[in-house]
């Protein structure tokens, strides 16, 4: 889901979700989901939802269901660190402290997204800092974290370039007002292939592994901080009132379930 989708309700009537759930939901548009294919796992969080419950939830449920999968992989729409648009930046950032903690306990090895429609790839990350560098590599061995993967645009590439820089966390770009991006993956026993191509384009223009030997390879399994206790607690209400005010504002246009 993306927040283009949420200023309607027809997500539904378009998307027939795998693992759909719609108790403890407070999103109107749909709520998170999951799918295994062969030994990966992976989740679709709805980045628009700020309730943190249901992303609890969702993780708890498809993890217990599926303990034996490798391969852990997280779909949101929004980028956490694509360092593109620094008008974004604080939504990211609140993002992040929502999302991380729960992309470390799990031991995520690879989250993908989109929103700034520029191409991304992080470094090596655990607890929203950089545990290993990758510029200039072509593949990681046992990461002690997850990568950050910004899938660029499909439809809509942006048309400039000023301003936009990537931010710290970022180990490869590619900015084009052209290039439609879509990226492959390929999973070959220990290791999982990212190849990025451009549309029309025969070669990638980039291509990065993960190689990890066993389920968790070396990434940290860590707890929730302290404070997430809080942070349930009030996005559980702040999640209920958006939500009742996001609906409102759809009546009032004359758009109904």
């Amino acid at each position: 889901v993306g927040n283009h989708d949420k200023k309607n309700f027809v997500y539904t009537y378009f998307f027939n979700n795998p693992n759909y759930k719609i108790d403890g939901s407070h999103s109107f548009i749909g709520s998170d989901h999951w799918f295994t294919h062969n030994n990966a796992l992976f989740l679709c969080i709805d980045s628009n939802n700020s309730c943190l419950g249901d992303h609890i939830k969702t993780f708890e449920t498809a993890f217990s269901e599926n303990p034996g999968c490798k391969w852990k992989i997280l779909m949101i729409h929004h980028d956490l660190y694509g360092g593109h648009n620094k008008n974004r930046s604080r939504e990211n950032r609140l993002l992040a402290n929502l999302l991380v903690p729960l992309i470390d306990k799990y031991g995520i090895d690879l989250v993908t997204g989109g929103h700034s429609h520029y191409y991304s790839r992080s470094h090596i990350l655990h607890n929203k800092k950089i545990v290993e560098k990758t510029d200039g590599k072509s593949e990681t061995t046992n990461p002690k974290g997850t990568i950050f993967l910004a899938s660029g645009s499909v439809n809509c590439p942006r048309n400039t370039k000023k301003g936009y820089l990537p931010g710290p966390e970022c180990a490869a770009d590619h900015i084009s007002t052209d290039d439609r991006i879509y990226n492959i993956f390929d999973f070959q026993g220990d290791r999982l292939t990212v190849r990025s191509y451009a549309m029309g384009k025969k070669e990638p223009f980039e291509v990065f592994s993960i190689v990890k030997h066993g389920l968790d390879g070396a990434h940290p399994r860590t707890k929730f901080p302290v404070y997430y206790g809080l942070y349930r607690a009030i996005t559980f209400i702040y999640g209920l009132i958006n939500n009742r005010i996001e609906i409102n504002r759809l009546h009032k246009k004359g758009i109904k379930e």
